[in-house]
């Protein structure tokens, strides 16, 4: 790598095990999202440690603790998926609608959007067999914003479900949702701005799920060949 050479650049090489062979890269984005929070934590490393043993814990928690409440969600009837987030979880939820489209082959048609963002015209796509994905905010005055959308989709009998992740719930959120997934029960839980590294694992989880109750396979689920693991056909122009 040239970067190697170059005294002027700063170089972040990942393991080897960060190198997904299945065509969906779960374990690739997960470990890039923490390369870039490290970014701002070059001079304080035993912090950055800190942080990913927190997150890695919330994540283990939903791997160990959650398989089958992710499970059910998939099995729900949905051809649909609207995923939710404020702020950095916006982005999150962006990766996980990929995820759903890449392991269903598109049988799942996703969307993502904010909160605010969905209201009006874009609700329209919250049907009858459409799976809504939440990630709710830390901050109580921005996942305020947030419940009344949901309890909207509640009131107004939008989609077949809804499946909550935040850091600890409410009974209101409770009474909303078809399922709801914890991240930290106990408190301490970390920045919005870095749970992409636990919300996302919630994601990729049920898409894994949808990918085989749909009969696919999850390392390979594009039977026609539409898209692969590594980008083809793009032609490198000169400038």
């Amino acid at each position: 790598m040239a970067a190697r050479k170059d005294p002027n650049a700063f170089c972040i090489e990942l393991p080897e095990i960060a190198n997904d062979q299945s065509l969906a890269m779960t374990g690739s984005f997960s470990s890039l999202a923490l390369a870039g929070i490290g970014l701002g934590y070059v001079d304080a490393p035993d912090a950055l440690a800190a942080l990913a043993a927190r997150a890695g814990a919330a994540a283990r928690r939903v791997i160990a603790e959650y398989g089958d409440t992710l499970q059910r969600a998939a099995a729900l009837p949905f051809q649909r998926a609207c995923f939710l987030g404020s702020g950095a979880l916006f982005g999150t939820m962006q990766e996980c609608h990929l995820k759903m489209q890449e392991l269903t082959a598109g049988r799942v048609a996703c969307r993502f959007d904010t909160y605010l963002g969905l209201r009006h015209g874009p609700q329209v796509f919250v049907n009858a067999e459409c799976l809504v994905v939440a990630s709710l905010a830390s901050d109580p005055k921005v996942r305020r914003y947030e419940m009344d959308l949901l309890q909207e989709l509640s009131r107004k009998q939008q989609g077949c479900g809804i499946l909550a992740v935040c850091d600890r719930a409410t009974d209101d959120l409770r009474r909303i949702s078809s399922a709801v997934i914890e991240l930290f029960p106990d408190g301490g839980p970390i920045a919005d701005d870095h749970r992409v590294l636990t919300d996302v694992v919630a994601g990729q989880i049920l898409a894994t799920f949808k990918s085989l109750h749909l009969g696919l396979k999850p390392d390979s689920p594009s039977p026609d060949g539409t898209i692969h693991r590594v980008v083809q056909g793009v032609t490198i122009y000169d400038p």
